[in-house]
């Protein structure tokens, strides 16, 4: 999912998910387990969307749904969000911590789901 003009990254950690089938819970545990161990003593900042980008993506690259409202035509396949965002809140706002979080760009048209081309903030 990515609605928010700043959301670029290819996977956002923490605003992706998997529907899992029974033939991809084996592939899946053995993506955990290599994420794991590749970042057991790593600290570093954004080290989880570089792991999703190494070890999730190439498994995953052809079966996918991507949500986006700002940058759609950077990536193959993203898909207008479904429903109107509520006002101007976003997926994975810190709104506790910063109540005044809230998306202040107009989304692009080519962003905008094909029957509501007047959602603005989409």
């Amino acid at each position: 999912m990515r609605d928010h003009p700043h959301h670029r990254p290819l996977i956002l950690a923490g605003m992706w998910g998997i529907r899992l089938r029974d033939e991809s819970r084996e592939k899946i545990r053995r993506i955990r387990d290599q994420m794991y161990e590749e970042s057991f003593d790593d600290v570093k900042n954004g080290l989880d969307q570089k792991l999703l980008l190494k070890f999730l993506w190439p498994e995953f690259n052809d079966d996918f749904l991507a949500h986006d409202s700002y940058v759609c035509f950077h990536f193959n396949g993203s898909s207008p969000f479904p429903t109107r965002r509520e006002g101007r809140k976003f997926v994975g706002a810190a709104i506790f911590r910063y109540p005044s979080s809230r998306v202040k760009e107009k989304c692009p048209v080519k962003c905008r789901p094909k029957t509501h081309q007047d959602w603005e903030y989409c």
